[in-house]
């Protein structure tokens, strides 16, 4: 029996996407068949659903780019495929490096004035400026992991 792919079937043909029409026919071949016990007489060698090529193609050529590191991600295309379990991971990804644009350019910042001013001492403090600069970014950092939601 084969499963047909989105790109086959017509727009509003289906109340289900691929994800979901991979997990029903999956429980319904494992409400009959026990795959862990064939697993373990070595009739098969696993149980999962294969990917349509197509759309792995698809989303090599749309994610795998550094252009794409800057672009909006569709975490509906991504939850249609894989589910919501990995499109959940993905917004959780952009959030985060999102999160670390902050911390990555005062660090930027830090290091640079550290390699320009470095060995300079106050006399009046006894600080040299990597102290100075390392507790300003250490307040940064705080900071924005306080903020980090």
């Amino acid at each position: 029996m084969e499963v047909p792919n989105d790109s086959e079937l017509e727009e509003g043909t289906t109340l289900f996407r691929y994800v979901d029409r991979v997990r029903i026919i999956f429980d319904m071949i494992t409400q009959y068949i026990d795959t862990a016990e064939l697993e373990k007489h070595g009739i098969i060698e696993c149980d999962y659903p294969l990917h349509d090529e197509r759309k792995l193609a698809d989303f090599r050529r749309t994610f795998s780019s550094w252009k794409a590191t800057f672009k909006t991600v569709d975490l509906c295309k991504i939850r249609n495929y894989f589910g919501e379990d990995v499109s959940l991971y993905f917004a959780y990804l952009v959030k985060y490096l999102l999160w670390l644009i902050v911390p990555c350019i005062v660090g930027l910042i830090c290091y640079t004035l550290d390699h320009i001013i470095g060995g300079w001492r106050d006399d009046v403090t006894e600080y040299t400026v990597r102290d100075i600069l390392v507790l300003c970014y250490s307040f940064v950092l705080a900071l924005a992991a306080t903020s980090y939601d």
